[in-house]
């Protein structure tokens, strides 16, 4: 019988933790009846997956993009990274999930942000973020990710609770601008149909979502005090970047 993502919940859910926390979880959480099984966290979010059906998710896309986003994306990127068929259904649904929604998607996101460092970095899901830390960093510079990450709109500004869906990654920006941490922007663009994707994909009021296996190419570097979003000189170093997705 075919594996299907849901089968992979609690091993994803295992690893995942591991990686990004190194806690040690009780695998019961994420079974059946836990406080972690599928059906608690869709019923826990199920404000922002209203919110995503709205704005044109079909609902087993939206289910599918909010959950494996949310607690996978270093599971995931890690088995994408290694070649493994360890989370091959998660990989799959979650890319057939953003590939429908790109189809419907003629705008792209405005400029988003995230943390490079720290618990829900984008290098925390996917250590190829790291390249853009050296010191000899320039315009120009290329890698190819594994991890699916999330962005959100302002970097300096927690998102909404009230918008129901997971903000631990989300506030990933606000949280390490607090600390210091380096900010990366990613630049989206206008594509399209059969072209490759651009942009990164709205998933919340805030939040948006960049698929995995994105070919990114390093546009500026903006040291501390160069650049803001309306409030300001913001005091730590922000490196801007394109993406393009081949589906």
């Amino acid at each position: 019988m075919r594996r299907r993502w849901w089968d992979e919940w609690g091993a994803m859910r295992m690893a995942e933790t591991a990686l990004t926390t190194g806690q040690e979880v009780d695998f019961r959480r994420f079974l059946r009846g836990g406080d972690h099984s599928i059906k608690a966290e869709l019923r826990q979010y199920a404000t922002g997956l209203t919110w995503m059906i709205d704005a044109g998710w079909a609902p087993l896309h939206g289910s599918t993009a909010m959950l494996l986003l949310a607690c996978g994306s270093a599971a995931i990127g890690r088995a994408i990274r290694d070649r493994t068929t360890e989370f091959a259904a998660s990989a799959h649904a979650l890319a057939d999930a953003l590939r429908q929604r790109a189809l419907a998607v003629s705008t792209a996101a405005p400029p988003t942000y995230a943390s490079i460092e720290g618990t829900f970095g984008v290098a925390a899901a996917d250590e190829a973020w790291l390249s853009l830390l050296g010191p000899d960093i320039k315009p120009g510079h290329k890698f190819i990710t594994s991890a699916p990450l999330q962005a959100s709109l302002h970097p300096t500004r927690l998102p909404d609770p009230g918008t129901g869906g997971p903000i631990a990654r989300t506030a990933s920006a606000a949280c390490q601008i607090a600390r210091g941490g380096h900010v990366v922007c990613f630049l989206s663009e206008d594509s399209t149909p059969g072209d490759q994707l651009r942009t990164l994909l709205q998933t919340s009021p805030t939040s948006f979502a960049l698929p995995p296996l994105a070919a990114i190419t390093l546009i500026a570097c903006l040291d501390p005090g160069e650049w803001d979003v309306g409030e300001g000189p913001i005091w730590q170093r922000c490196l801007c970047v394109r993406v393009a997705v081949a589906y």
